[in-house]
């Protein structure tokens, strides 16, 4: 399904807010919201399942292959407004590409032990506290149960 949003009151644009905002709603939908168009279309190349894409027109114009990659692998695809883009971005100027995925089973990832944790992830020299901030809420997504930095 295609759609056009540009109010911030959408259910769609609702539901990835409470996605990028809370551990919890993550957990109990069995989803993660992914920013930019690296990561999005890392976590297609990898298998992960897309449910929605976010996209904005200048980020149409800028990546279109990236963005057509996307569109062929999501469920749900809406072309959103630089507002929505703002609402929804964890940097200043965001790419105007947004994916909300769901998450893998924990075994197809890492195999290690932390504590009580099976799986973590090793991060060194992060100097951006926003890109910290995404890396470990796609870990968490991902099944992650411990940072080492």
């Amino acid at each position: 399904m295609r759609s056009a949003i540009s109010s911030r009151e959408n259910p769609a644009v609702k539901n990835a807010v409470k996605l990028i905002s809370s551990a919890k709603h993550r957990k109990e939908q069995g989803l993660f919201f992914a920013e930019g168009v690296r990561l999005c279309t890392d976590a297609v190349k990898s298998g992960i399942t897309v449910r929605q894409l976010f996209y904005t027109r200048q980020a149409m114009e800028k990546q279109e292959s990236a963005v057509r990659l996307l569109q062929k692998a999501a469920g749900d695809i809406f072309e959103i407004s630089p507002e929505i883009s703002q609402r929804l971005g964890d940097t200043q100027h965001p790419q105007g590409v947004f994916c909300v995925c769901e998450r893998k089973e924990h075994e197809a990832f890492f195999r290690g032990k932390i504590g009580n944790h099976q799986r973590w992830i090793g991060l060194e020299s992060i100097q951006d506290p926003s890109n910290m901030g995404t890396i470990l809420r796609t870990a968490e997504a991902l099944g992650i149960g411990a940072a080492l930095m």
